[in-house]
């Protein structure tokens, strides 16, 4: 698949405004918006798709959530952050938990999650 389309202007914002903070979540992605003072004007919660869904579905509205996260932070000129999550550890020790935490853990789409973020905040992808 490939896109015909100009590259999105690069801007790099400074946190000295705020920022637009993302949690990523199996079950959702909050969003939420800081003032100067990390006051929080704003916040919103973006439903995800459980492990019972086809990959497809998971990563499209995903893949939408991020988009509008995305946009709101273009939108309010502020940074986005995200943090880094680091799961081989968790991986390794996935025998101690049960059966639906290791599957859970598995079908975490972090890795996607983190690869569309990068994505579209570098204007690699419409949505």
């Amino acid at each position: 698949m490939s896109f015909d389309h100009a590259p999105a202007r690069r801007v790099t914002l400074d946190a000295q405004h705020g920022a637009v903070g993302l949690d990523f979540n199996v079950d959702h992605l909050a969003v939420t918006e800081t003032d100067p003072f990390g006051n929080l004007p704003r916040t919103r919660r973006f439903r995800l798709l459980r492990e019972d869904a086809m990959s497809g579905q998971r990563e499209a509205v995903l893949s939408d959530a991020l988009w509008a996260a995305v946009a709101w932070a273009k939108d309010e000129l502020k940074p986005i952050v995200a943090e880094d999550l680091d799961f081989a550890a968790k991986k390794k020790a996935t025998a101690q938990l049960s059966p639906k935490g290791a599957r859970t853990l598995s079908e975490l789409l972090y890795a996607k999650y983190r690869q569309l973020l990068k994505a579209k905040c570098f204007g690699q992808v419409s949505n």
